[in-house]
């Protein structure tokens, strides 16, 4: 009785190591996709000034298109003429994406420095009344006014000194 009694208890033992052993090859299997994604970017980003639009100046000032890059501005301050400006505008060419834009001052002469205050600011229409509030998307246009104000009066005519403005325009993703 007592080698039925350990064979039935081997027994078990062997039965629950085999459904455990069984189970096991018949549990669940994951299966692993490993991607790789690529997508290409649109090259077509092109923002530009249009040559085609006039310059509009103010109080004297002068300006022009040299490029599609670049743009030309001369001031002629004093007493009498304390403020002059210029618009210029600027095109998203871009089939599909839109542009950030940002303008700023990037280098003024020390002697000019002294003596004018060069701002600039971005607009979404030709009369500057409506600041660009965001991108400007294909095919739209901003305007770019510099603004050039006399802070004092120099002792001495300071000319020919230079400042530079970069307008930077990053595109944004299309939608």
């Amino acid at each position: 009785m007592k080698k039925r009694k350990t064979f039935i208890a081997m027994a078990l033992i062997v039965a629950v190591l085999v459904l455990g052993v069984g189970y096991a090859a018949i549990s669940n299997i994951d299966l692993t996709v490993n991607g790789t994604g690529n997508v290409t970017a649109n090259s077509d980003f092109t923002v530009a000034f249009d040559k085609a639009h006039t310059v509009v100046v103010t109080n004297g000032a002068a300006g022009d298109y040299t490029g599609k890059l670049t743009a030309t501005m001369t001031v002629s301050l004093d007493s009498a003429k304390t403020v002059q400006t210029a618009v210029y505008k600027i095109d998203n060419k871009s089939a599909e994406l839109s542009a950030n834009l940002t303008a700023e001052v990037t280098n003024v002469d020390t002697d000019l420095d002294k003596y004018v205050n060069i701002t600039t600011a971005l607009y979404s229409n030709e009369g500057c009344t409506t600041v660009l509030s965001g991108p400007v998307t294909n095919t739209e246009t901003a305007y770019l006014k510099v603004t050039a104000e006399l802070d004092k009066n120099p002792s001495q005519d300071v000319k020919d000194e230079t400042f530079t403005i970069t307008v930077t325009a990053s595109p944004v993703d299309a939608n």
